[in-house]
């Protein structure tokens, strides 16, 4: 019987971004209806009737927005919770999956709560609060430049729009780099640990076996490395974006339980 493979938490990276891609969203419309209704009849009225305080609430405005994202759209509630949903999913997601290669090797599971995966599932989850929360202030920090910049050097509305646009998709593709990332930096984390539960030294490196693979983890895929000191240094998911999953080596585990009947 063929060991299965340790499948990539794609499905979990995909509704963790979305969920993101939600709160972006939001901010974003939020910011685009700002500049509809302050930004762009500044903009299009002659000089001689503009006031001073029509720029002070701009500026205002621009502090409001960013203190909304922050503490509201992007609370610390919001940021947990999602973030703890994320990384519970992660960690079943492996649990599952070890299981099943180990089950197909010694035909049981001799998995047990792990007091080292829950602290990891911790960190992890602190980790993505940290990322979630400088979402908003990444894109805010950029776009006080744009339409500050934008209203002071006397660039058109139009093109002051396309600028935030074209923050929203920055952000939006950061968001999805963050699902896809930490999904694979978890997978990796948790998977060693359980291996290491169970006593294993090594593990098999294998890729995602699909066009988007690096040249390097693919000269990789198949190789046999040690949980001590991996590919140089290097471990199966903790690469930026690695989808890559470490197997379990059938004889060791054979070696330490017996071979299922």
């Amino acid at each position: 019987m063929p060991l299965p493979r340790i499948l990539f938490p794609a499905n979990h990276a995909v509704d963790y971004y979305e969920d993101l891609q939600d709160i972006i969203e939001k901010m974003n419309n939020d910011v685009m209806d700002f500049v509809d209704r302050k930004v762009t009849p500044y903009l299009r009225r002659n000089d001689s009737y503009k006031k001073d305080s029509e720029m002070d609430d701009i500026i205002q405005g621009l502090e409001e927005l960013k203190e909304s994202a922050i503490t509201r759209a992007f609370s610390d509630a919001t940021a947990k919770k999602l973030a703890d949903k994320f990384s519970k999913r992660v960690k079943n997601h492996t649990n599952n999956e070890v299981k099943e290669q180990i089950r197909s090797v010694i035909g049981m599971d001799p998995l047990k709560r792990n007091q080292q995966l829950e602290d990891a599932v911790k960190a992890a989850v602190s980790e993505n609060v940290s990322l979630i929360k400088s979402i908003p202030e990444e894109y805010h920090k950029q776009l006080d430049t744009i339409v500050l910049q934008g209203v002071r050097s006397g660039e058109s509305i139009d093109d002051i729009k396309d600028n935030i646009q074209d923050i929203y998709k920055k952000t939006d593709s950061r968001a999805k780099f963050i699902a896809r990332d930490q999904a694979g930096s978890m997978l990796g984390d948790f998977t060693k640990i359980r291996h290491q539960e169970l006593g294993l030294k090594e593990f098999i490196w294998r890729d995602s076996d699909d066009i988007r693979v690096r040249d390097e983890h693919e000269a990789l895929n198949g190789h046999k490395f040690t949980w001590e000191e991996g590919a140089n240094g290097l471990f199966p998911g903790k690469d930026y974006n690695c989808r890559c999953t470490a197997e379990i080596v059938e004889q060791e585990l054979e070696q330490m339980f017996g071979r299922a009947a």
